[in-house]
């Protein structure tokens, strides 16, 4: 354990490590954010990052964290449950982003013992945000041979809803590097969430064939970023929801360059892409990084935003005294001569 500063209302935070053989990470207890996830055979540190919690504060608050209690946009900041309406904080544009300005990326989490884990916990009183039920949540980082897996747990002692995600900056050539662009992504899903001018997801969906958002098979993120469309206008870029194919814990995508591979496999039905269009290189991060616009890409495993005032997609209920369990797991490898 580490010293990682205080936060301005004089909050004390702490960096923890696990390794392995393989690889190496980094987890401050603020916001139980991962600060770095290091292929040790490379060197290279495939997550952006600061070097202690000011960074978090005041650049890029969400970077890394456990986000929620509701990850991604609520429509109107409202929503309805057991005939009861129910008003949050609208923080973005109208609506209510990652749970407004008591999200758990704000919060210093418990750190608890384990030792194969770096598990963190926090609790979140009914009415915080104006979400129900008093809630504990947890997160757990692990490591393997293969990389890294995040468990994410919630129980309530009311019906509410959680939709918690980790919310990593990923650049596979390091935090040094000013582009994500040239990285090539592919992912599992044949239906895109369109959003408005908002950023908000709706209801309506398009098939990604003939689209610039069909990454079925390997493509540069940067080659059709720029093309004139209107989803890509209102996203500033890529910030929507794909629907990952199938159910139960699968494939959902992948991140690869000339020297790494990253697979991401989830059990929750979505996978939010953000291609870091808000980043705006201002402050330094680890390694002397600034993280300038479309530096880095987010992979979310997550539910459909807005899900609750919907119909047509999963909600993230989670019953009193039943936890909600899910799995993100970040498969990393290097790349072999063959598959260059």
């Amino acid at each position: 354990m580490k010293d990682f500063g205080t936060t301005k209302d004089g909050r004390r935070t702490a960096l923890y490590c696990l390794e392995n053989e393989r690889w190496k990470i980094e987890v401050t207890d603020y916001g139980a954010s991962l600060v770095s996830f290091v292929d040790k055979e490379t060197g290279i540190d495939i997550v952006q990052g600061y070097n202690d919690v000011s960074g978090y504060e005041e650049l890029c608050p969400y970077m890394g964290a456990t986000v929620g209690r509701v990850c991604n946009r609520i429509r109107g900041g409202r929503f309805e449950l057991d005939g009861k309406i129910y008003h949050l904080e609208q923080n973005d544009r109208g609506n209510c982003l990652h749970g407004g300005s008591t999200s758990t990326a704000y919060k210093v989490w418990k750190k608890e013992e384990d030792p194969d884990a770096l598990v963190f916990s926090c609790f979140s009183p009914d009415g915080e945000g104006g979400f129900p039920g008093n809630v504990t949540m947890r997160t757990a980082y692990r490591l393997d041979e293969n990389g890294l897996e995040i468990t994410l747990i919630a129980e309530s002692d009311r019906d509410t809803y959680i939709a918690l995600t980790n919310h990593a900056f990923f650049n596979l050539n390091g935090p040094q590097s000013d582009t994500v662009l040239d990285h090539e992504m592919m992912l599992d899903s044949d239906v895109l969430c369109c959003i408005d001018e908002n950023g908000q997801t709706g209801e309506e969906t398009i098939d990604v064939e003939d689209t610039p958002f069909d990454f079925r098979l390997f493509k540069e993120i940067g080659r059709d970023i720029n093309a004139d469309d209107v989803q890509l206008h209102y996203g500033g870029g890529y910030d929507h929801c794909f629907i990952v194919r199938g159910e139960g814990y699968r494939h959902a995508g992948a991140l690869r360059t000339d020297r790494i591979r990253m697979d991401v496999w989830t059990d929750l039905p979505a996978l939010q892409v953000y291609s870091g269009n808000f980043l705006n290189g201002e402050g330094e991060g680890k390694e002397g990084g600034t993280f300038p616009r479309r530096s880095a890409v987010c992979l979310e495993a997550q539910y459909v935003p807005d899900a609750m005032n919907s119909e047509c997609w999963d909600k993230p209920l989670v019953k009193a005294g039943e936890p909600q369990t899910h799995i993100i797991r970040f498969r990393t490898e290097l790349r072999k001569d063959s598959e260059q």
